[in-house]
């Protein structure tokens, strides 16, 4: 019984540092690598789209809309070009002449007065989260869009590995708290009957342990504190006895009676008496 109440304290104890644990790492490492992971896609696809910017005024062998769906394709993103007013000429996955004018987005008002423009919104068309990154061009501006969920899709097996690495820590915990239960239990079984052999009167128990953790040092006091007790038993006996044979030794009746009046010991000067 004392052993499973250890084990389960143990084991609370243990579930309760590991769950705490495991819903740190799970909001925090997943936090920070949603973010790290974010700000590499960016920057890759800043990258990307500069280049992509390059090729449009650069590239006079093909034309805007296989520039754009090559582009597309190897960044594995939405490609899209615009001219000035913002009318769409080339888009890697939908048909230009059917898209509304993008001089207004965000990211094409930045791209169109010279700087790079970045901007995080859902797709109106698909309705996701999307990263947009335009870059100007001489005629107009280009765009890449990478869809957010994507980021999901990558940090998946790091969810996974957490859960994995969580359940690993809890049944090597179930062994552990049933190992240390087992141990710390026996030593405090044997405590507990040392106590038992000496509140029946047993003075010569002892349970010395060379431990110096806690539960040791308490053994030890105990020890120790049996050892004097002892020690002091022995004085009040041989005291006791010496009293007798001093007492015996006199030639006069004395004799020793509690509160009530009996008898409780008499010497032999009192035998001798009775004997008259």
């Amino acid at each position: 019984a004392l052993r499973s109440r250890i084990f389960f304290k143990l084991m609370f104890v243990f579930l309760l540092v590991i769950g705490v644990t495991a819903i740190t790492l799970q909001l925090t490492v997943h936090r920070v690598w949603q973010r790290t992971l974010r700000e590499q896609i960016e920057r890759n696809l800043k990258q990307k789209t500069l280049m992509f910017a390059y090729r449009v005024d650069a590239d006079r062998q093909h034309s805007l809309a296989d520039i754009a769906a090559q582009e597309g394709q190897a960044a594995g993103a939405r490609a899209t070009v615009i001219d000035p007013t913002g009318k769409v000429l080339a888009d890697s996955e939908a048909d230009p002449s059917t898209m509304e004018n993008h001089g207004k987005r965000k990211e094409f008002v930045a791209a169109l007065s010279g700087a790079v423009g970045m901007e995080e919104r859902k797709s109106q068309t698909l309705g996701i989260p999307f990263v947009y990154v335009a870059a100007p061009v001489s005629g107009g501006a280009v765009r890449l869009a990478y869809p957010l969920p994507d980021i999901e899709i990558t940090d998946r097996p790091l969810r996974v590995a957490l859960f994995w690495g969580s359940l690993s820590a809890l049944i090597f915990s179930l062994l552990a708290a049933a190992a240390a239960s087992q141990f710390v239990g026996w030593r405090l079984q044997r405590i507990v009957e040392f106590a038992d052999r000496v509140a029946a009167g047993d003075l010569t128990a002892r349970i010395a342990s060379a431990s110096t953790d806690e539960i040791g040092q308490v053994a030890s006091a105990l020890d120790k504190t049996t050892r004097k007790v002892e020690e002091s038993f022995a004085r009040v006996q041989t005291s006791q006895r010496e009293l007798e044979t001093l007492l015996n030794s006199m030639q006069d009746a004395v004799i020793a009676v509690d509160v009530e009046g009996r008898v409780q010991w008499a010497n032999h000067g009192m035998d001798r008496l009775l004997l008259r």
